[in-house]
């Protein structure tokens, strides 16, 4: 499988937090993840919500409200390591 293809969206850092308050392993983006440990990846736009695996760390930014009044944010992850 070759990784050179997938575009990564860097960080340094997610956005502050407003006051809102089974990993897919088929997903080379956790391999990319884990080649650049403790960076930052914007790692979706415009979800409902997210989930946590172990080893990866993943931050909801930039809550707002969609047409239908439900909550969407983005998404912003960094691997941390399989002890975390």
């Amino acid at each position: 499988m070759s990784l050179t293809n997938i575009e990564m969206v860097w960080v340094d850092e997610p956005p502050e937090a407003g006051k809102a308050g089974k990993a897919a392993k088929q997903d080379p983006r956790y391999q990319i993840l884990k080649q650049n440990p403790g960076r930052w990846v914007l790692w979706a736009e415009n979800v409902k919500s997210v989930s946590n695996h172990k080893g990866f760390q993943k931050v909801t930014r930039n809550a707002r409200k969609d047409a239908s009044g439900k909550t969407r944010y983005d998404v912003y992850c960094r691997y941390v390591g399989e002890g975390a």
